[in-house]
């Protein structure tokens, strides 16, 4: 969804941040060479001789890598330079949030979501619980608006994998106007949703 977004808005590159070996980072980088878009990754820590895991993979992928020293203040700053920079040359660059944890990036765990409870349903299993890993909290507020959309009766639980100093640099809204405007965006504006949906 955020790759279409920037498609449509005419970028030519996108910007994303993560840690040395952000999986959204690498994802966001083997999806823009398959759209065509040219990925910047904006990285916590210290460069890898040689990389392995995902950092072999963001480069097998051809992604411009920038190392910084947190979430903060040094990735804003590096990531203004790096548009200031591309803006330059001539290019235009689309900012995806880390973890790609905007309403419209975690539509897909919304749809994540749909899907499994069909496939639960087609196996006869029916979960009390969903848990999920949370960094920036994408996955787990897509699954919980795809889980009420469904109208599915399983509780959606986070484990924080992220401690609060580094969930701070993700700068990820309220939960209340996140899933409201995931509502919008799914079309779903009754006030039964709404109520599933409040915090």
């Amino acid at each position: 969804y955020l790759l279409a977004a920037a498609q449509a808005d005419g970028a030519d590159t996108v910007i994303t941040f993560g840690g040395a070996h952000s999986n959204h980072a690498r994802m966001t980088a083997v999806g823009a060479r398959m759209v065509g878009l040219a990925p910047v990754l904006v990285l916590t820590g210290a460069p890898l001789d040689p990389p392995v895991g995902n950092l072999l993979l963001d480069q097998l992928a051809g992604a411009r890598v920038e190392w910084v020293a947190d979430f903060g203040a040094a990735r804003d700053a590096r990531v203004e330079q790096l548009r200031v920079e591309l803006a330059a040359a001539g290019r235009r660059a689309a900012w995806i949030p880390g973890g790609g944890t905007t309403p419209l990036g975690a539509m897909g765990y919304a749809r994540a979501a749909l899907e499994l409870r069909a496939q639960c349903q087609a196996e006869g299993f029916c979960p009390a619980a969903v848990v999920c890993a949370v960094g920036t909290e994408g996955t787990w507020r897509g699954l919980r608006a795809g889980a009420a959309l469904a109208a599915w009766p399983v509780a959606v639980h986070g484990v924080a994998v992220a401690t609060p100093a580094e969930r701070a640099g993700f700068g990820v809204g309220p939960a209340g106007a996140f899933f409201s405007e995931m509502a919008a965006l799914l079309g779903e504006l009754r006030g039964d949703l709404r109520k599933r949906l409040a915090p």
